[in-house]
């Protein structure tokens, strides 16, 4: 049978807080490894897999704890054998995760797909050099297209953003995915221009998710939290 574990959560600041009254994987206490300003919110799990139920656990503790403090929300699955081993690793990031707990601050990430209608495809042509050209021409187009988008959709979210990802993708479906670093008081200000993009642009659909802990900005010099 495997050995208990410390489960990471979050890295958060405010050490001093009080951890909310939310459970942990095997429905266990919370409990913090703290180091300076630094606090590793935790709890002891065994076995632990990555099944829907206990991914959307880990997520929850770390949606509750970004409702009072900054946060880096650690991916699932990271543990240490005990507090001194999670300590040690406090020590030894603690300037990486400080920077990065500052670059986050006051701030959560809002997610967003853009959906397109996909264009028409062209008739099948008998297999040469033609229909190798042709592909190449659509690929091309593809690409062209979506970078419009960025341009239009991605260009003024990111400027009510912090920071802002962004992934131009090759389909006729979704040919743009992005995460923002928003700061608290501006996320309806970003809600009501991805509402205004929307009804600018009919032929697409405008997918705007979040508030979340700031996953796709967590990362520190060494790699995600």
């Amino acid at each position: 049978m495997p050995e208990p574990a410390l489960h990471l959560y979050a890295i958060t600041d405010r050490p001093e807080a009080e951890l909310p009254d939310v459970a942990g994987l095997d429905d266990a206490r919370l409990c913090a490894v703290r180091h300076d300003g630094l606090a590793a919110v935790c709890s002891w799990a065994t076995g632990v897999e990555a099944t829907p139920p206990a991914l959307w656990r880990h997520e929850a503790v770390a949606e509750t704890l970004m409702a009072d403090r900054s946060v880096l929300p650690a991916r699932f699955g990271i543990a240490f054998t005990d507090e001194a081993g999670l300590r040690a690793e406090l020590v030894r990031r603690e300037d990486a995760l400080a920077g990065s707990l500052r670059r986050v601050a006051g701030c959560v990430e809002l997610g967003l797909r853009v959906l397109a209608e996909p264009q028409d495809e062209p008739s099948d042509e008998p297999l040469g050099d033609q229909t190798g050209r042709a592909y190449l021409t659509i690929r091309l187009e593809a690409r062209r297209r979506a970078e419009r988008l960025a341009a239009e959709v991605h260009g003024p979210l990111a400027r009510l953003a912090e920071a802002a990802r962004e992934r131009v993708l090759l389909t006729e479906r979704l040919p743009l995915s992005a995460a923002y670093l928003v700061r608290r008081e501006r996320v309806d200000a970003f809600r009501s221009e991805v509402e205004r993009l929307a009804a600018e642009r009919p032929d697409l659909r405008l997918l705007c998710t979040g508030p979340w802990p700031p996953y796709s900005f967590a990362a520190t010099d060494e790699g995600a939290a």
